[in-house]
């Protein structure tokens, strides 16, 4: 999945040994995650095209910072929209906390859309590839997915610079990285909540206010090859380690799968 990953394996389990890991990084398929133009889904939910629009895409739990992206959102641009496709909750009790934090929002901005249900690859396409920015707010993210699903439809993103999406985003070219520091190794909580929402509000509007700079931070090639060449290599690395690995449980003539993967 993710570097962060695998340094996560090897913390938790130090008997692993960090030679035997190979980290093959999640994709996206860009046939299906790519530019969509059309405005209907926009219009189903009534968001505005012609405003500029920050959008969250993830579920409701601590770890998302989707708390921490509704504290940022009372220092955003006025003319942004905020839509939230945000669910299902972790729990009933933090499910309540922030349909109370949204409302609240709602009473002071205009354009704070929830969407709760969920929407197939086509619909989220459409509200990404309208996005000004796609914010990923994380506290705790062994990839981030979602940039990755944000970027293929031309989003600028905004995430924290935490785990795996270090290892996604790259500051200044892919998008915008936002400085996080935890409470200590085991509380990912940020250890300043209040500088860390000014900061994330910071590099949103930073890129609301400069559309050059934020087209600047959208993927422009959508050619799959070199990303495939590079994924390869591990793949081909971690298949013949366990075919190796069969190979010497079952012996020569027991299972084998390396030829079912190539």
């Amino acid at each position: 999945m993710s570097h962060a990953s695998a340094q996560d394996i090897t913390s938790c389990y130090p008997a692993v040994d960090p030679a035997r890991i190979t980290v093959i990084h999640n994709a996206v398929d860009t046939d299906e995650w790519r530019p969509d133009s059309r405005c209907d889904i926009l219009e189903h939910y009534g968001i505005d095209p012609d405003r500029p629009l920050v959008i969250y895409v993830g579920r409701i739990t601590p770890q998302k910072g989707i708390a921490h992206l509704l504290a940022a959102a009372r220092y955003l641009d006025p003319s942004a929209q905020l839509v939230l496709r945000a669910g299902p909750a972790d729990t009933p009790e933090l499910d309540r906390q922030v349909a109370a934090q949204i409302d609240d929002l709602a009473k002071e901005r205009d354009g704070v859309r929830w969407i709760e249900g969920s929407l197939g690859h086509r619909q989220l396409s459409q509200l990404l590839s309208h996005a000004t920015v796609s914010c990923c707010p994380s506290i705790y993210e062994p990839f981030g997915l979602v940039n990755l699903e944000a970027m293929a439809c031309e989003a600028a993103v905004v995430a924290s610079a935490v785990g795996g999406i270090n290892e996604i985003v790259k500051d200044g070219i892919t998008g915008r990285l936002v400085p996080f520091e935890p409470v200590s190794p085991i509380d990912c909580e940020p250890a300043h909540p209040e500088r860390f929402a000014h900061d994330l509000a910071n590099a949103i509007n930073e890129l609301i206010a400069d559309p050059y700079l934020a087209r600047k931070g959208r993927p422009v090639s959508r050619d799959p090859e070199p990303q495939l060449a590079r994924i390869g290599v591990p793949y081909r690395r971690a298949l013949s380690k366990a075919d190796c690995a069969l190979t010497f449980a079952f012996g020569a003539g027991g299972p084998r799968t390396k030829s079912a993967w190539q």
